[in-house]
Order: structure tokens, then sequence, then C-alpha cells
């Protein structure tokens, strides 16, 4: 949680600041508006774990090559209604970006548009991706795999993801409702974030190397 005295930064400023960032590291406009603005609507949401404290994180993975700045993405329309889109290893908010996109474009003619993405990476907040959808006039879903993180029952290591869902939707005079959320009790940035700041988890959150609970 940030401190009740942190400094307040105006979004428009923090959002100029991140694609400023983003540019000079290599990612295309379009990644760069992708990247910004999901990681600063995470923190203007109140999602943190998720929000502009991983700028440093993205920024990385563009100077090491983890992931590609600038994807020459490629969609492919399986059914009428059905597409999947190779990101080329985009950065996850521009890969649910573009997809979401193409899925918007199918619902406006045939109703719905489900759209499958490969070749990507760690989405962010899926809020972001969905939000995008509904802001259009569409009820819009968003579902994601995830890394093994999670225990089996009375299992000793992990074998589930945490596989977030998030689901949105448009309303007539204010912001669109949106759940996003993770399948565990706890997502996996916000459990690192108590690390980082020498805090104790909550009792049932979290096991050490042998599968007993800790709040370590």
């Amino acid at each position: 949680m940030m401190p009740t005295d942190a400094p307040r930064i105006a979004y428009q400023q923090l959002l100029d600041f991140a694609r400023t960032v983003l540019d000079k590291v290599g990612l295309d406009e379009f990644s760069q508006q992708a990247v910004s603005e999901g990681l600063c609507e995470a923190s203007l949401r109140g999602v943190d774990s998720h929000g502009i404290r991983l700028l440093p994180h993205y920024v990385e993975s563009a100077l090491r090559g983890r992931k590609n700045p600038r994807p020459n993405f490629n969609f492919q329309l399986k059914f009428p209604a059905v597409g999947y889109l190779d990101a080329d290893n985009a950065f996850g908010h521009a890969a649910g970006r573009k997809a979401v996109d193409h899925a918007a474009a199918l619902a406006s003619s045939l109703g719905i548009g489900v759209v499958a993405v490969g070749n990507s990476s760690h989405m962010g907040a899926l809020a972001s991706t969905a939000l995008r959808a509904a802001r259009q006039g569409f009820i819009a879903f968003a579902f994601t795999h995830a890394d093994s993180l999670l225990l089996s029952y009375s299992g000793s290591r992990p074998y589930f993801g945490t596989n977030p869902i998030c689901c949105a939707v448009p309303r007539a005079d204010d912001e669109p409702y949106c759940l996003d959320m993770s399948c565990s009790m706890m997502s996996w940035n916000r459990l690192l974030m108590h690390r980082q700041s020498d805090g104790r988890l909550p009792d049932g959150i979290a096991a050490d190397a042998n599968g007993a609970a800790t709040t370590d």
C-alpha cells in the first residue's frame, strides 16, 4: 500500500514520462501507448502490484531483448467470429490491446468476437485489455494462463497458475463495471510487494519449499 504521506503525481505527467522512457528503449508507438497506459491506469485504479512500479522491469525487458519492442503482429481469422493473433513476442499490454481491437471489430459486425493470443508475454492487469472494449460499448471477458505458482490441495510443490479472470461491462452514465481477479488468494506481484517491504503475509497465502504454510 502507498504511504499516506507519499507525494502525488498528475496522471498525465506520469503517463508522458512513461511513454518517453519506453520510447528511449526502442518501443514502437503502439507498444509505448499500450504499456504506459496499462501501467499508469493500473496504479490509478489502486492496483499498484501491476502498476507503474513495474516500469523498470519493462525497460529491462526491452534492453535485454526478453520482449520484442517492435512486434510484427499477425492476425488470422479462423472462423467468422474467431481469430488468432501471433503477437511476435510483444509486450503483453500491446498484444492484449491489439487482440481486443480485432475482437471489437468482429463483434461490431457479428455480435461476438473471440481472439486467442499466442507468442506473447505477461499482460499486466487484464483490466487494461477488457476496459478498452467496454468503453466502446462491448461486454468483454479476458483470460490468461500463468506460470505454476500455486500448490495443489495437500501438495508440496507449485502446480497451478494464478490464471487471472477479468470481466468488464459498459454502464450508461459511469465508467464500466470491471472485475479483475486472480484465481489465488493474492496475486504474485502483490506477494512480491510484501517481500520488498519486509511485510509479513497473512495466514494461508504462501508456502515454503516443503509446502508448509509460512508468513515469510
